[in-house]
């Protein structure tokens, strides 16, 4: 305790108390996040650049097109889901579209999603979600969700039947991702369903906006939400 009051008077001194008070929403939302990594079992913090995965898995094809690695907070998951409309996730599949080390997976199937899916080129990351969703099974105990990570490019993955709830946590620039909405608008034509995009940290939203099978249902700084007409 005397360590930390000593670490918080230093930071004082150095940017003063506004300083400080600037930085506590940032503390919480860190340790929010941690709380709910032990809690489900996983660990998925941290930032990774491509040059990086590259390194480790190789050049991939769309490499110049991806975005580095860093999971997206656990509130604002849990808002973006609350702003879905009628996703029942015992018929609903989920797909997270750059699924890196899991989180999003993890959080899909402990809301209750009975399938779930990630699609991620990068091996490196596949192994480590694989790890993740191992060690939260251990820690939720006999859970029904069948999680499943697909290593490929997102551009060849073609999408399960069924309706389905599309996450992006912008993984890709627009380049990759007009490729990837166009196989959603060919799977929704060539079998009509509902389908539900929830968009993290939308950079490029002006690709789902020029969708016509897609309406915009909720949009904020943080995500935008859009559904089928099916």
């Amino acid at each position: 305790m005397r360590e930390k009051i000593g670490k918080l008077v230093g930071m004082v001194r150095r940017v003063g108390v506004r300083g400080v008070l600037r930085n506590v929403p940032v503390w919480c939302r860190i340790a929010y996040d941690r709380y709910h990594e032990r809690r489900l079992g996983i660990d998925t913090e941290g930032i990774i650049g491509v040059d990086q995965l590259a390194r480790l898995d190789g050049r991939q094809e769309h490499d110049a097109h991806a975005v580095f690695y860093q999971p997206w907070p656990y509130a604002k998951f849990r808002r973006l889901m609350r702003s879905a409309p009628g996703v029942d996730p015992e018929t609903f599949t989920f797909v997270d579209f750059g699924s890196g080390k899991g989180r999003a997976l993890v959080l899909a199937a402990d809301h209750g999603f009975r399938r779930v899916v990630g699609v991620e080129m990068f091996a490196s990351l596949c192994e480590e979600a694989r790890s993740n969703i191992r060690r939260y099974r251990e820690k939720a105990g006999n859970i029904a969700a069948g999680i499943e990570v697909v290593c490929m490019d997102a551009t060849r993955y073609e999408l399960p039947d069924g309706d389905l709830f599309c996450y992006f946590y912008n993984p890709f620039d627009e380049v990759v991702l007009r490729q990837v909405v166009a196989g959603i608008e060919a799977a929704i034509a060539r079998s009509p369903r509902r389908v539900v995009i929830g968009y993290a940290n939308p950079v490029c939203h002006g690709v789902f906006d020029a969708m016509p099978s897609l309406r915009l249902v909720a949009a904020n700084d943080s995500f935008r939400t859009y559904a089928s007409a099916a």
